[in-house]
């Protein structure tokens, strides 16, 4: 079930799913009752406030993973929209995808029924179809733009959230007052900044006087529960990059921006920057915090700001996985120290960052990877090999094996006297076939019995199957000599770096170790039990 925004029948401020989803979920239990066919348990899946030209829907994700599991055989829809109003990929779906997943697709109000294609496309009318419904989403999303745009010219904001400095006007929807507290601090940078203060000099000063950053503000008065952040609370300070934000807003001089960016194509998640003179400008929307001449005078000063990378600008295999310790943000490997990295957020925080200013060479960072992960990979065979033999080694197993053997050979026994009692004519032939079956079943019983105990439980299996496959794993892709970018996708989960002497590796098995030491630890306290026993 699908019900995207521009439907008309969600609301944006609650968490409830909205009727027309409700009257989906209606029509198909109606149709599963009325057809024989179509029997087991029913799951749902549901995006509700999602565009049918968007397939990266969390809940359509979800359910792809559980057909590739074989979890699902046949897949319902009130009709070809709910699946989607993209006609190629709703083509792709219907033709190749489904049908390779053993799914049978049935869209209820468009008389789709994959069954009826098998071994042919899905016809003339149901491609007519999706086309339709591409050609009304782009249609839709058109008249939507159109829409905001009008919005916009008649001078109203459609922005969620105003810019720190502002707030939204509580009497008039879509415009903004002033915030003093915060607007004090706007002012405050862009003084500094026309005044000739550089970056440096700016984030000194308002990290000298505590002065909160628009996220810690924003926090403190419950403008929002919870700033997403990835640094620590103690590094969460002034920057370049807030700084920059704050020069750079042209609403600050009272003028209304829109259409600052624009989608390459409907449906799409990507967006190009729309040059200045095709914005959407209102000039004296609101209140202004700055004049043009002092606006532009910080402009002219301070230069444009350009965001810092992680390590991502070349081939290192250790690129986005290195960690500053103290701040916990991604490390960085600039171009002009091609052997190190180091933590960006001492740069951009300055003095006032407790981040190390130290240099890390790579080749330091990539020989204790390689000897660690060797390493913890001797460790995981060890384990493993242990696990394995362990419960077969232990006194109560050896001894409820020999019993359960030790009873079948009796029963073998006692079937071949048995048949040497009927064969010399001392047993009629009914109750010689009435006692074979007999130890017959006790036989069968204790083959089970020796069966389960032999075999390992589900989640020790697991544990095992786990285990072999990392190993496999590294039989093909680990080289004592160097560390490689697929060895590291395989076994690297993250690498945090406190200081030069304190290094932490995290393995993506690290949780499969642990789990292979405690099944270790029980087996050998179950051995100290039963030799002391």
């Amino acid at each position: 079930m699908r019900l995207s925004i521009a439907d008309g029948d969600v609301r944006n401020d609650e968490k409830e799913e909205s009727n027309s989803i409700e009257n989906q979920r209606a029509a198909l239990y109606d149709f599963v009752a009325r057809r024989k066919d179509l029997i087991g348990e029913v799951v749902e899946y549901i995006d509700d406030g999602y565009s049918g030209t968007n397939f990266e829907r969390p809940q359509f994700k979800a359910m792809l993973e559980d057909m590739k599991a074989g979890k699902i055989d046949v897949l319902l829809t009130k009709d070809l929209s709910r699946l989607g109003r993209n006609y190629v990929e709703v083509g792709d779906y219907m033709e190749q995808i489904f049908p390779l997943l053993g799914v049978r697709y049935i869209a209820v109000n468009s008389n789709y029924d994959s069954n009826n294609y098998v071994g042919s496309t899905i016809g003339l009318e149901m491609s007519v179809m999706n086309l339709v419904n591409t050609l009304y989403c782009k249609d839709l999303s058109k008249k939507v733009r159109s829409g905001v745009e009008t919005k916009w010219k008649s001078g109203k904001s459609t922005s969620g959230r105003p810019p720190f400095g502002y707030l939204p006007d509580p009497e008039n929807k879509g415009d903004w007052i002033v915030e003093p507290e915060a607007a004090e601090i706007v002012r405050k940078i862009f003084q500094m900044a026309a005044d000739g203060d550089g970056y440096t000099h700016i984030i000194h000063v308002l990290n000298d006087e505590k002065v909160p950053t628009p996220g810690q503000y924003r926090e403190k008065h419950g403008h929002v529960r919870r700033v997403s952040r990835k640094v620590e609370d103690s590094e969460w300070l002034w920057t370049y990059e807030n700084v920059w934000k704050i020069l750079k807003t042209f609403e600050y001089t009272g003028a209304l921006v829109h259409k600052k960016h624009t989608r390459i194509k409907v449906g799409a998640t990507s967006s190009r920057r729309v040059p200045d003179d095709e914005r959407i400008v209102i000039e004296g929307h609101h209140e202004p915090l700055v004049d043009l001449e002092t606006y532009y005078k910080a402009r002219s000063i301070i230069k444009e700001h350009k965001r810092g990378g992680v390590v991502n600008h070349d081939d290192y295999p250790l690129r986005g996985l290195i960690y500053c310790g103290n701040c916990g943000l991604r490390m960085h490997k600039p171009k002009a120290m091609d052997s190190y990295v180091v933590c960006k957020h001492r740069e951009v925080a300055g003095k006032h960052s407790e981040c190390s200013s130290e240099k890390y060479p790579t080749e330091m960072i990539d020989y204790l990877v390689r000897r660690s992960l060797r390493d913890q990979l001797l460790k995981l065979d060890s384990l493993r090999n242990v696990a394995q033999q362990g419960k077969t080694a232990l006194p109560e197993y050896k001894k409820e094996l020999a019993r359960l053997t030790t009873e079948m050979k009796n029963l073998e026994v006692g079937k071949t006297r048995l048949y040497e009692q009927y064969a010399d004519g001392f047993l009629e032939r009914d109750a010689y076939i009435e006692k074979r079956d007999r130890i017959k079943e006790k036989l069968q019983v204790l083959n089970d019995k020796v069966s389960e105990l032999k075999e390992p439980d589900e989640s020790f299996a697991e544990i095992l199957q786990d285990a072999n496959h990392y190993l496999n794993l590294a039989e093909v892709l680990y080289q004592a000599s160097e560390i490689t970018e697929e060895a590291v996708k395989a076994f690297i989960e993250k690498i945090v770096i406190y200081d030069s002497e304190h290094i932490e590796i995290i393995f993506k098995f690290s949780d499969l170790l642990d789990e292979l030491v405690r099944e270790t630890d029980a087996l050998r306290e179950a051995w100290e039990e039963g030799e002391s026993a």
